[in-house]
């Protein structure tokens, strides 16, 4: 069965619709809004827990400046195996590295690394011994880093 519609009442239906899918947009983009506001309270609520991933995240980052120091330490071995190679005998001291390298050694948290050179007694042999301030940039506190290596020559 056909109605008739007169043209007042077919716009007032078109109209109804459009506001209906109107309010449809807006509650969708609300129930997003909420969505997201949700999501972001519970990141802060895991970060800042004790135990969360805030200390978590503090640990890998101190972690990885630990390593990135002891790779800068091989880095130091290496150019003292080349500045062997070329003068015959260790480095006195990291300056003889700067000057080989053209550049100095600092640790992940900006202090010059130190090197020192014990010679043994058995020959052309010897221990150097590299250090990084550590996280505080104070020398002979607890926090220092360091490292010894076996050098031939």
């Amino acid at each position: 069965m056909k109605t008739m519609m007169d043209g007042g009442a077919r716009e007032s239906l078109e109209r109804l619709g459009e506001g209906r899918a109107h309010r449809d947009r807006r509650g969708a983009a609300g129930a997003f809004l909420l969505l997201v506001l949700i999501a972001v309270g519970i990141v802060l609520l895991i970060t800042f827990m004790p135990g969360g991933s805030a200390e978590t995240a503090l640990e890998a980052k101190e972690s990885a400046e630990t390593q990135v120091a002891m790779f800068s330490a091989d880095a130091v071995v290496r150019d003292a195996q080349g500045y062997i190679a070329l003068n015959g005998e260790p480095p006195a001291d990291i300056d003889d590295l700067v000057e080989y390298r053209g550049s100095g050694y600092p640790d992940p948290w900006g202090t010059e690394m130190r090197v020192e050179v014990e010679r043994s007694d058995r020959g052309r042999t010897g221990v150097m011994t590299i250090r990084s301030a550590g996280p505080d940039g104070e020398w002979e506190t607890e926090d220092d880093l360091s490292s010894e290596h076996e050098l031939r020559w």
